[in-house]
Formats: structure tokens, sequence, C-alpha cells
């Protein structure tokens, strides 16, 4: 007996000749069709697999995210402190940074030009060191004035002219004084009788003046203001305290106010 005949109809795999007429399918042919649905679910859902990520891969990936968002927290704190406008030591001009803003100007000029006396000043190579001598100047009539912008630098053993190191262009200047520093112990007369001469250093003598002028004056108002404040306070202190005294005294006596 040969093999059964297939049939082919419209729609749907081939089935056999035996299966004619039957109104349901048999039992191998619902494991065909089973498997291939159960295979046709796997592939679809492979496909989505492709645009969503698992769920652990999106936890990790969140929490990483998070912890660089921490990291660069914490290295923006760090870096904050440094851009403080407080100077460690605003008395010596060799830690002075290179531009100075408005807060760190007045403060400098409040404490104003910083001589410690007596120091035990380095040598160099060739065994000459800075002297307070020069903190004078000797005018050929023999009279004698203070050169009160001229500062000494202990961190960077050098000489510094106060104002001009406050308003002068560091981009522009060219003199030691202003920006790094003069150290030429063998030629320092020569050059700080120069620099004094000078019409920069003379409008930055001026402007110093005049800041710390206003500075002054501005202080003298405040400490007015204040004075004024603390009378006011006074004396409304007093108005209330003999306002409670008399209610006190009315209440204790059955009076009426």
């Amino acid at each position: 007996m040969g093999p059964p005949e297939l049939l082919w109809p419209l729609s749907g795999p081939p089935i056999a000749s035996r299966e004619r007429g039957r109104t349901y399918l048999s039992g191998a042919t619902k494991l065909k069709k089973k498997k291939a649905e159960e295979e046709a679910q796997k592939r679809q859902q492979g496909a989505l697999d492709k645009y969503f990520a698992p769920q652990s891969e999106q936890a990790d990936s969140a929490l990483t995210g998070t912890n660089e968002e921490i990291a660069a927290d914490a290295q923006i704190s760090e870096v904050a402190p440094e851009s403080s406008s407080v100077v460690a030591d605003i008395s010596d001009p060799g830690n002075w940074p290179t531009t100075l803003n408005d807060r760190q100007r007045c403060d400098i000029i409040e404490k104003g030009p910083v001589r410690r006396r007596d120091l035990n000043y380095p040598r160099n190579k060739e065994g000459r060191c800075f002297t307070e001598r020069y903190y004078n100047r000797f005018l050929c009539n023999g009279e004698n004035t203070d050169r009160e912008w001229l500062v000494y630098s202990i961190n960077k053993d050098a000489v510094y002219c106060f104002c001009c190191k406050l308003f002068s262009d560091k981009v522009m200047t060219t003199s030691k004084l202003n920006r790094d520093g003069l150290s030429d112990w063998k030629h320092l007369g020569d050059k700080l009788s120069d620099h004094e001469k000078s019409g920069n250093h003379l409008k930055h003598f001026v402007q110093w003046k005049e800041l710390k002028l206003r500075l002054s004056v501005s202080k003298t108002i405040d400490e007015d203001a204040q004075k004024e404040l603390n009378d006011l306070k006074n004396y409304w202190r007093n108005v209330l305290e003999r306002l409670f005294a008399i209610t006190h005294y009315l209440a204790s006596r059955n009076l009426s106010f």
C-alpha cells in the first residue's frame, strides 16, 4: 500500500487524504501549529528586546548616572573654595593674586602697607640683601622722607610698590615693583628713585590716597548711623518700660486705664 495522497487546500499546510471530510484537525497537526505559533512569538519577543533594555541594565545605568553626578558635585565642591575672594596674608604683597577684585583691594587698603622691622634679610649670591634704609628717601637738602609706598615681601624676598601693585595694569606694566617684585639690591636705590618720579606711580599714589579717604569717611558715616540707631533703641526701650510700669501700677490697684 503506497503513501497517502496529499491534498492542497486554499490556505494552510497540505493535509493527508485520510483527513478528508474531517471537521477538526488531528493531534499531529495541532502540535505543528502550536509549535509554529510559539516560534513566531519568540521571534517577535526577540525583536522587541532590541528596543527595550532589561530592567537590571536600566537600573545599573541609572545608578551609574547618579554616581557620576555625585562625583561631579564632589569635584565642584572641592574646587569651589579656590574661587574664594579672601587672600591668605594680605600684609605680604608677594601673596596677592595677579588680579585683585574691588573687595580685596579695599581690604588691603584698610590694612595698609605692613613693614616688619629688624628682620634677618637673606643675602643673594653677591652677598647683597635688602636694608631698611631704603624705606627712607634722602633729598639733596638733607631732608628725609618716608617711602610709605615701599613694602618688603618675606615670601618673595623682594620689594613692591604698594600703590602700583594695587592699581597698575599687570599686562601693560614693565616695572617689577608693580608685578613680580624687585630684588636687584645692587641697583635698588637708582630704580626706586626713578620709579617714584614716574607719572604712573604718582597717579596710582593719588588713587590709593583717595580710596583710603573714601573708606575712612564711609566707616565714619557707618559709625555715626549705628550710634543714632542705638540711641533710638534706648529711647523706645525707656518708653516701653515706663508704659509697663504704669500699667502694672493701675492693674495692681484695680484702677481703669
